[in-house]
C-alpha cells in the first residue's frame, strides 16, 4: 500500500500504515474537509464480484 496518491488527493496521513502482518495493513487519512477515510489492504479478501 503506498500512500503517495496522498499529495494528489490533498488529503495527509491521521495513522500511518500498520502492518498486521499476513499482508494485512491499514491507514487512514484525513481529507481536506476533516473527513477521516480509512484504507484496508487485505490479500485474502476476494475483491470486487464481476458482474
Amino acid at each position: 500500500m503506498s500512500l503517495g496518491l496522498r499529495t494528489k488527493a490533498e488529503a495527509s496521513i491521521h495513522v500511518p500504515i500498520t502492518d498486521y502482518g499476513g499482508g494485512i495493513r491499514t491507514a487512514i487519512l484525513t481529507a481536506p474537509d476533516q473527513t477521516l477515510i480509512g484504507l484496508i489492504e487485505n490479500p485474502y479478501f476476494p475483491g470486487p464480484v464481476p458482474t
